[in-house]
């Protein structure tokens, strides 16, 4: 083994590890997050999870709004949904999550849900981004 390169080759492999290790993070947290079904109404919107085979109910009252905006990835742009509820959770629903995706927005509006507008989509860190109607939903700012 020479020894003048090992340093070099050991950390080629701890930056190999630690990018598989981000990647595959936000890969199974996307995954675990994203897998559920969403049923709109004018009362409620019904939120399934799939993977922990649990629904919620989300009432009107308990929402905000909506906004659309773009998340970039190196194989494209997806559209995005952010629900916006008062307890500052969002729901994040994303364009290839959903095979009626187009539909969405359109019923959320003639359902009676304000739209908050649309969002650029601004990194926080790896596998987060800053929100821009965030604050929207602190108890100073409602309405």
């Amino acid at each position: 083994m020479d020894t003048e390169r090992a340093p070099i080759e050991i950390g080629a492999i701890l930056l190999g590890l630690l990018l598989f290790y981000s990647y595959s993070y936000v890969i199974t947290k996307s995954f675990f997050l994203q897998t559920k079904k969403i049923a709109v109404t004018k009362d409620f919107l019904k939120e399934i999870n799939y993977l922990r085979n649990t629904t919620r109910l989300i009432t009107k009252e308990d929402i905000i709004g909506f906004s659309t905006s773009v998340i970039p990835y190196k194989i494209g742009r997806f559209s995005q949904i952010i629900v916006y509820l008062k307890d500052n959770e969002k729901i994040e629903l994303i364009q290839f999550c959903y095979f009626n995706f187009k539909e969405i927005e359109p019923v959320l509006l003639n359902c009676g849900y304000k739209y908050l507008g649309f969002e650029i989509y601004r990194w926080k860190w790896f596998d987060s981004r800053h929100y821009k109607y965030e604050t929207a939903a602190s108890p100073n700012n409602q309405n």
